[in-house]
């Protein structure tokens, strides 16, 4: 379980990173001619991702008070795959736009449910704690990207966002499998402190 929590801060952590490395790579011709537009641009991709990422973070609150956080987990879980997904498969800019915008929803979302659901597995006393470990596998997140995309100096755009979308569906596997894992607290939620799960 906790395993499982903790390491949504990976996928977290690489698809937030992962721009500083696509953008320079997407195609030219979707952006203007103008060098200083082209910026403005590609800036505007991360201002979508954290647009999204807010969204995320207000839908994992609803859901997770009207739906039950596990329900909420897996919701926003699904939105970080098809957000992933559509990062690497759209055709032109807006497009790309749009899918970063999910794909920061889902992150977004899911950093926050993780965090609500470990401190009510763990109990409110460990929340402090439970908010800076989830940092170390954050940080991990930040350095393995870069280190996994570095020697693919020059790689099409396509396969630096699929690289950065491989953690989420590994972690949807992860969390589905790990032992005492999340699906088992929506089957059992007595095993939580605080029920409301």
């Amino acid at each position: 379980m906790a395993n499982a929590l903790f390491a949504s801060w990976i996928v977290i952590s690489m698809q937030t990173i992962s721009p500083s490395f696509t953008s320079p790579a997407l195609p030219r011709d979707w952006f203007n001619e103008s060098d200083a537009i082209m910026e403005q641009e590609k800036s505007l991709i991360v201002i979508c991702y954290f647009i999204g990422w807010s969204l995320g973070c207000s839908l994992a609150g609803d859901w997770g008070d009207k739906l039950g956080r596990v329900a909420g987990f897996w919701r926003l879980l699904y939105i970080s795959m098809l957000g992933g997904a559509a990062t690497f498969l759209v055709p032109e800019y807006y497009s790309y736009l749009f899918a970063r915008a999910l794909t920061g929803c889902g992150v977004g979302g899911l950093g926050i449910v993780t965090w609500v659901l470990s401190s009510e597995f763990w109990g409110g006393g460990y929340r402090n704690a439970l908010a800076c470990l989830g940092h170390i596998p954050y940080c991990i997140g930040l350095a393995l990207y870069p280190a996994i995309v570095w020697p693919l100096d020059g790689a099409d755009w396509r396969i630096l966002s699929f690289i950065a979308a491989i953690p989420t569906f590994a972690y949807f596997f992860y969390a589905r499998m790990d032992g005492r894992n999340i699906y088992e607290l929506s089957l059992h939620p007595s095993l939580c402190r605080n029920s409301h799960v």
